[in-house]
């Protein structure tokens, strides 16, 4: 199933998710503070494979985007016999999973890993205090 606010990203790309399968795809509703981080990610996957592997052998199918502890998840399958390419894909894709981790899932600004309610996520200052949330880093050390 296709979260709604990813369904654009997928129109867009098509090269990205041109196997796009709704049994196979999974995804999770996308935090709306990251649906740049989830773009600008596809664009460099797709920029990549344009430059790349203009011939379009590359196969990159992806299997699920969610959030998962505060951070993006991007489940992904690359066949391609370009060893350079795929090691550029995973890195893009690894820095963007990184990225999440600081920025706010509901804003998109600069965020720090927060609780609320036993939950993990990337809040800023101001949705940290509007949902009474707690720094992360604090209510981990004192368990």
């Amino acid at each position: 199933m296709i979260g709604e606010n990813l369904q654009a990203i997928t129109e867009k790309y098509p090269r990205i998710f041109k196997d796009i399968n709704s049994d196979v795809l999974v995804v999770s509703e996308i935090p709306e503070g990251w649906i740049n981080l989830v773009d600008n990610l596809c664009a460099d996957l797709n920029n990549l494979m344009e430059e790349m592997d203009p011939e379009n052998t590359t196969n990159l199918v992806v299997l699920q985007v969610k959030e998962k502890f505060g951070s993006l998840r991007f489940y992904y399958h690359i066949d391609t016999e370009n060893n350079s390419l795929y090691q550029r894909l995973k890195e893009a894709i690894h820095r963007a999973e990184v990225n999440s981790q600081t920025v706010c899932q509901f804003t998109g600004q600069h965020g720090e890993l927060c609780m609320h309610n036993r939950w993990l996520m990337v809040l800023c200052e101001d949705k940290r205090i509007e949902l009474g949330a707690t720094k992360a880093r604090k209510e981990l050390n004192s368990l």
